[in-house]
């Protein structure tokens, strides 16, 4: 992963499918490469809830709404928890495991 040229990184200007939401978990120095973790329905309303902002704004027919949204998403797209090394010296690695996962996901769809 390397930046050789600016124009690759600009904002997409069409939708695009969403394949996975990864969640970041606490990082952990006694770990020594990044693990994914699939979440379990309930598991990922949770974290996608607590991700979630502005809840403080909105009306409870807003919540609701929001709360079916999430819930739908996370029944339709799968939702992993990223647990890291405490190592910024593991960057590559952590891109390559998500590629790998990404990957994984796209040939069971």
């Amino acid at each position: 992963m390397q930046i050789k040229d600016r124009e690759q990184w600009q904002f997409q200007s069409q939708a695009l499918p969403l394949i996975a939401v990864y969640i970041l978990g606490k990082r952990d120095s006694n770990l020594t490469a990044p693990i994914i973790n699939s979440l379990s329905l309930p598991e990922a309303m949770k974290h996608l809830m607590f991700n979630s902002y502005g809840r403080a704004l909105l009306t409870s027919q807003q919540c609701r709404q929001e709360f079916q949204e999430l819930g739908q998403l996370a029944k339709t797209v799968p939702v992993r928890e990223l647990l890291l090394p405490d190592n910024l010296g593991s960057l590559q690695q952590i891109y390559d495991v998500i590629l790998e996962n990404l990957h994984l996901i796209h040939t069971l769809v």
